[in-house]
């Protein structure tokens, strides 16, 4: 399990050029939830695999949504307690 916190203009190629929220467009191109968790599932899932492990991506937003790996490991825990 590995955890990150991303903002949703941490991946714009120029933070000035990014619309302001109060324009109602202020998403740059791509999911930056997805954008890591692709990140993060490229440098630790075959070691994890390597060594019989899973690997989960916890990546959430600084303004609180959750990746679906992220929700599901939620779940998970949840229905053991």
């Amino acid at each position: 399990t590995d955890v990150s916190i991303t903002h949703i203009v941490n991946h714009a190629a120029n933070h000035a050029s990014q619309p302001q929220p109060r324009q109602g467009n202020s998403v740059p191109n791509g999911d930056p939830i997805r954008n890591r968790e692709t990140d993060k599932n490229n440098k630790y899932k075959v070691a994890a695999a390597a060594v019989h492990k899973e690997f989960i991506p916890l990546v959430m937003d600084t303004y609180g949504r959750m990746g679906k790996p992220f929700l599901n490991f939620l779940k998970d825990v949840a229905a053991h307690t």
